[in-house]
């Protein structure tokens, strides 16, 4: 998707550029200054946004540093699909204090002498 944005944008600044420096004065000055004026309100626009966007953040620095750290362990606490009779070893992650504990309260798995 990024692509195409890039490729309409590479369009258009390529066909003002082929209309404004190549052809003479085929377009007229008040489209010019009109582009020109709706350039300046947007870059207005889009500085504005990051700025406030960048207050916002620095508020809620700790919700999304939070966000950011959290760990992603889906399904857990939850009994595993895999019947007793096929586990034959176990990897332990540790990653998770909690996580071992876990798995070996769900499964007992075969220990071979």
């Amino acid at each position: 998707m990024k692509f195409v944005y890039i490729l309409l944008g590479l369009i258009i600044f390529g066909g003002v550029a082929y209309v404004s420096w190549f052809s003479g004065n085929r377009i007229q000055n008040a489209l010019l200054l009109k582009l020109n004026n709706a350039g300046s309100v947007l870059g207005y626009f889009l500085s504005c946004m990051t700025v406030t966007l960048a207050v916002i953040a620095w508020i809620r620095r700790q919700d999304i540093r939070n966000w950011l750290r959290r760990s992603k362990f889906e399904g857990v606490g939850e009994p595993f699909d895999v019947p007793v009779e096929k586990v034959v070893a176990t990897v332990i992650p540790i990653s998770r204090r909690e996580q071992p504990e876990w798995i070996l309260r769900w499964l007992t798995p075969n220990t071979y002498p």
